[in-house]
Parts: structure tokens; C-alpha cells; sequence
């Protein structure tokens, strides 16, 4: 680990470690330089909680993402890639991309030199609009106006569900999980070519 930072001035900083030189990008992202900075980002209280059972409790209670139901649905396969494309670490190109495993960023499938991301592929590539078509129109009987709303929404709904705040959960997010993943499925977009 650095040195202990020395605070001589009453100032509001809450770094507790000096900061590594940062000789590269991946190296910032390593262990030691990401944990130490996180570190620095937790409030006071937790970082002097002497007992590691309640400290790990309230760490979880940060860090540590609501569980739903939903996701839980359909096939193992399609739940796989579902997840992926929300965790943006599916076989699209900018997520490749991003972690060194693809060239480019760009979508090979259509001719628009578009970015490979999550709301082209589920929004907007010309290589899977019968697919799309199908998607929304189940999206449609489910959630009526559907088609109308921003892509931006559409594309949170499809990954994630509707009212996810909410006290009891929306029977209708199993029926959008299994409409997606049929539309990943049938996509045949991160099958592995033969």
C-alpha cells in the first residue's frame, strides 16, 4: 500500500493514502491504486467500525445491488446473455472493445458505422429488424404506448423490467425478460460461429 497521507490543514479531504503515480490506465485499475482510492471515498463512521462483521454489513449495504425476481426467468442461456448486456460485458463490440478483445467499437453487422453498444443492437441494427418487430409488438400488448416512448426508456425497460422501486413487484417483468431473451436468442447475435 502507499504512505499514510499526512493532513496538517483542517480541510474537508478524506483521503486516508497517498495516491499512486499513475504510470497507466490498466495500472489505475488494478488492485492496490482502485481499492485504496475507494477506500478514501467511504464516510468516516465506516472506516472506524471496529467490529469486521458490521463493517462487511453496512460495505454490502453500499455496494451490494438490489436482487430481482425477474431475472431469475427463462431460459439459462437467454438469462446469460441478458445479463451480460446489463452488466455491459456481452460479446457486443464496444463492450469487446473496452476490454481490449475487439479492434474496433464499431458494428459489423450493419453498414452504418454505428458503435456496437446495447441500444444499437436492441434499437437500432438494420441486420435485426424482423426480430425487433416481434419484440415490440409483445411490448406493446404488455406495456400499451410502448412504441412510443424514448429509446432511452425502452432499452431500461428491456434490460431491467418496470417499476423496480416499487413495494411488490410487476408480474409483467417476466413476460419483458422472456420477450427479450427470445429476441437475444433469435438474434443468434453471440452465438459462436462454427
Amino acid at each position: 500500500m502507499p504512505g499514510l497521507k499526512v493532513n496538517l490543514h483542517n480541510t474537508r479531504t478524506n483521503v486516508v493514502y497517498s495516491r499512486f503515480q499513475q504510470n497507466s490506465v490498466n495500472f489505475s485499475k488494478s488492485f492496490f491504486p482502485f481499492f485504496s482510492k475507494l477506500w478514501s471515498t467511504l464516510s468516516k463512521e465506516l472506516k472506524s467500525q471496529k467490529d469486521i462483521v458490521i463493517f462487511k454489513e453496512n460495505l454490502k449495504s453500499i455496494y451490494n445491488p438490489k436482487r430481482y425476481q425477474h431475472f431469475k426467468y427463462g431460459s439459462r442461456l437467454g438469462n446469460k446473455y441478458l445479463s451480460h448486456l446489463r452488466l455491459g460485458r456481452s460479446f457486443l463490440n464496444s463492450h469487446r472493445f473496452v476490454t481490449g478483445l475487439a479492434d474496433s467499437d464499431r458494428c459489423l453487422k450493419c453498414n452504418k458505422n454505428s458503435i456496437d453498444d446495447n441500444a444499437h443492437f436492441v434499437l437500432n441494427c438494420e441486420s435485426f429488424v424482423p426480430q425487433r418487430n416481434v419484440l415490440f409488438n409483445k411490448m406493446e400488448l404488455l406495456l400499451p404506448g410502448f412504441k412510443v416512448k424514448s429509446k432511452k426508456l425502452k432499452l431500461f425497460i428491456l434490460l431491467n423490467g418496470i417499476y423496480l422501486d416499487s413495494e411488490f413487484p410487476d408480474c409483467r417483468n417476466k413476460h419483458i425478460m422472456f420477450a427479450m431473451q427470445h429476441f437475444i436468442l433469435t438474434t443468434k447475435r453471440f452465438e459462436k460461429p462454427s
